[in-house]
């Protein structure tokens, strides 16, 4: 017939009305056939707190923060150094870290999940190094973004839009957080997974109480009674006071978990020290000059740094500036 339709002409809607003639039984009604046999059904805390841990890198050696504070001068690539490419979201430190903390923290705490956790070290040690952790992105989040959701947040399907907290108020709960995490832990098996400070009790209680005078001489800039008060009370648990007692974050040697900073000088040079950073370290005679910026490559015997925001560094060779020193990456 001429005036037939055709249905092979439309492989799209034949297939949808023969799923309307055949029926389509609900989802459940498929059994296991979408389930993976190899994949745990409960989350393996130790995992999840070592996944945490190689976030916190991305914390501090970021290159944003550097190039924004005009420390370092682009030298490949300048549309950053101009702001013209940058976007900024903390959705992955939601989604991530945060996340794989409160996970930690929940399996723990909870009862009926409580006793077979314990493979990750005592729950209290876990919930403990968790909050210690959770308190420290929170604290990085707030320091950039300011007010942000906190109390609302990380309820998963409980609540999908949380409010957004005062930093005031967020800030005043770290304090709290990081004081009880301190005296959380028990003395019982040390947590598992941890390739930060391998599960020693003592040096994540000196981590948290030295976070809290970071945190106290932030807060004295804006409330210099409060933030005494907390610094005090940090200086009086116990807080670096040698060097020995640094932390410092053990990269590898493999692609998956080199130094950042690294990373940027194996095939191309990304960063020169900033010409207006090193004006400021040059007029106060700054004796950490050396620690912060390499001479150039050329031989030259003087520091030449690269001007900030240019549109193209093409004429520039690259062994005319000076790096950020080789130690720092």
């Amino acid at each position: 017939m001429k005036n037939a339709f055709n249905f092979y002409k439309y492989p799209v809607l034949l297939t949808c009305f023969v799923l309307i003639l055949a029926g389509c039984n609900k989802l459940e009604d498929f059994g296991d056939l979408n389930v993976n046999p190899y994949a745990t059904t409960t989350p393996v805390t130790q995992n999840l707190l070592t996944g945490v841990l190689r976030n916190l890198p991305g914390t501090v050696n970021s290159d944003i923060g550097a190039l924004y504070a005009q420390h370092v001068s682009d030298v490949q690539y300048t549309d950053g150094g101009r702001f013209l490419d940058r976007n900024f979201s903390y959705a992955g430190l939601y989604q991530g870290p945060l996340m794989s903390l409160q996970m930690i923290i929940d399996i723990n705490s909870n009862p009926e999940t409580a006793p077979s956790a314990v493979t990750g070290g005592s729950n209290a040690n876990q919930i403990a190094v968790a909050r210690i952790l959770k308190a420290y992105f929170f604290w990085h989040i707030t320091n950039r973004w300011g007010d942000v959701p906190y109390f609302d947040a990380l309820k998963r399907g409980e609540n999908l839009t949380p409010k957004f907290d005062k930093q005031e108020d967020i800030i005043a709960d770290l304090f709290k957080e990081l004081k009880e995490a301190e005296n959380q832990f028990d003395g019982g098996v040390p947590v598992v997974g941890d390739i930060f400070l391998e599960g020693d009790a003592e040096r994540w209680k000196l981590f948290s109480s030295s976070l809290r005078l970071l945190m106290a001489l932030r807060l004295s800039k804006a409330d210099p009674a409060w933030g005494k008060t907390e610094f005090l009370d940090a200086v009086a648990s116990g807080v670096i006071m040698d060097e020995s007692e640094s932390f410092y974050y053990q990269h590898l040697a493999e692609t998956a978990n080199q130094n950042a900073w690294y990373g940027r000088y194996l095939t191309r040079f990304d960063y020169a020290v900033s010409e207006p950073f090193l004006d400021v370290l040059q007029d106060l005679d700054d004796p950490r000059i050396p620690a912060l910026a390499d001479l150039p490559l050329n031989g030259n015997s003087n520091y030449v740094v690269m001007p900030y925001g240019l549109i193209s560094t093409s004429c520039i060779p690259n062994n005319s500036d000076s790096f950020v020193v080789s130690g720092l990456r």
